[in-house]
């Protein structure tokens, strides 16, 4: 990329961005050969712009490192947008953007400048791990054997970082999936109660509408 008389190099799987004021200029290293890229031209929704505070190492261009399994991620949906906006969907824009802004969450969850980022890696693991499981019963004792962490440091980082406790954010994303099914599905709360970690269905109930009321 050459910007204000000089150039530095941009590494496979990096996301450039150009704010519309800023001319493009880039070609290939003669020491590196043929490359590639993938180019999408878009005017943001206003919800985006809180999205697009990426580092900025040339004033106008912006510019993220994305990790190897994100990039694969990546390059199939703007591969997958490329054939949709080709195709003759009659709303293919619409899918176009909804599929760049999927998009630019994920860039989000790297960006250096957001919350999620720098979040230590073994609280990130024991998020995901109370996701995955959130229908079994667990223990801070097993968490924290996941996460790499005794017990005591993994209550203290994880409300440090997330601002509740690791059983708190267990029980408001069983809150908010129970939500989904009892708005998406015809099923019985009794189920529905058993699906998202509750035996109990008096006690859900009692647990869904305080969060209700939150």
């Amino acid at each position: 990329v050459y910007a204000e008389g000089r150039s530095w190099p941009v590494p496979a799987g990096d996301v450039i961005l150009y704010q519309s004021h800023v001319p493009q200029d880039y070609g290939m290293d003669p020491d590196v050969g043929a490359w590639d890229h993938i180019w999408v031209c878009f005017q943001p929704r206003a919800h985006w712009f809180d999205w697009l505070r990426w580092p900025e190492p040339v004033p106008g261009i912006l510019q993220l490192s994305l990790p190897p399994n994100l990039q694969e991620r990546f390059l199939a949906k703007l591969k997958d947008l490329q054939e949709i906006e080709r195709g003759p969907l009659p709303r293919r824009w619409d899918f176009v953007m909804n599929g760049l802004e999927e998009l630019l969450l994920w860039c989000d969850t790297v960006n250096p400048a957001t919350r999620h980022s720098r979040m230590d890696p073994r609280i990130r693991a024991a998020l995901d791990c109370l996701c995955a499981h959130s229908g079994e019963r667990m223990t801070i004792a097993e968490l924290a054997e996941h996460s790499h962490l005794s017990p005591s440091r993994l209550a203290h980082l994880f409300h440090e970082q997330v601002g509740m406790t690791p059983m708190q954010y267990l029980e408001r994303h069983r809150m908010e999936r129970a939500r989904g099914l009892l708005l998406m599905t015809n099923r019985p709360i009794g189920e529905i109660a058993c699906e998202v970690g509750y035996q109990n269905p008096l006690y859900f109930s009692r647990v869904f509408r305080r969060h209700q009321r939150m």
